[in-house]
C-alpha cells in the first residue's frame, strides 16, 4: 500500500470530517498530499451556509488540482459530474491507487476501477493512529448531530478499528 501517494478526496468526506472535528487539520496527520479537484472545491465553497465545511479554511496539507478534470465518457454515464466522478477520474489519470469517497455509488464505481477506498471515518482512524487527538465515538456523535447518515455497521466497524468498541 502506497501511503505517500496523493489522495484525492471528495466533498462528502470533507463535509463529514468538518462536522466531526470542526476543520480539516486531521488530514495533515496523514503525511501525504491531499488533493481536492476544482469541482470538489466548488462544492465546499459554494455549499449552503451552515453546512459543515462551508467557509472553513483549507488545511495547509490540501491542494486544489490546478486544472479541471476531464471525465471519460464512460464515467459521465455512470455518475453525475460531481466530486466523486472528478476524484475517480483524477486518480485513474494520475495512476494514484486510492480515493476518499463516502457516497455509495461513487464507492461502487471506484471499486470497479480497482481503486482502494477510504472514507471520512477511515481517515479519522488513520489520523488518530498517528496521534491526532480524536475520540471516534465523539466524532460520530457530531456527525449524526449534523444530520449526516452513517450506517450502524460502518459505525461499529470504525469504533472497533479505532479501539473504542
Amino acid at each position: 500500500m502506497n501511503e505517500s501517494a496523493p489522495l484525492p478526496v471528495d466533498a462528502g468526506v470533507l463535509i463529514t470530517i468538518a462536522a466531526a472535528t470542526g476543520d480539516w487539520e486531521c488530514l495533515s496527520m496523514l503525511e501525504r498530499p491531499i488533493i481536492v479537484t476544482p469541482v470538489v472545491q466548488d462544492e465546499i465553497q459554494c455549499g449552503p451556509s451552515g453546512r459543515p465545511g462551508v467557509a472553513t479554511p483549507m488545511s495547509s496539507c490540501m491542494s486544489v488540482w490546478p486544472e479541471p478534470v476531464v471525465l471519460p465518457p464512460w464515467l459521465r454515464g455512470v455518475l453525475d459530474e460531481g466530486g466523486e466522478a472528478s476524484v475517480i477520474a483524477l486518480a485513474l489519470e494520475q495512476g494514484w491507487p486510492e480515493v476518499a469517497i463516502d457516497d455509495k455509488a461513487g464507492r461502487s464505481v471506484a471499486m470497479t476501477c480497482r481503486l482502494r477506498l477510504t472514507g471520512s471515518l477511515g481517515l479519522l482512524i488513520r489520523a488518530k493512529r498517528k496521534g491526532f487527538p480524536v475520540m471516534l465515538s465523539t466524532a460520530i456523535g457530531r456527525i449524526r448531530a449534523a444530520n449526516i447518515w452513517l450506517s450502524p455497521e460502518v459505525e461499529r466497524t470504525a469504533l472497533r478499528q479505532a479501539g473504542e468498541a
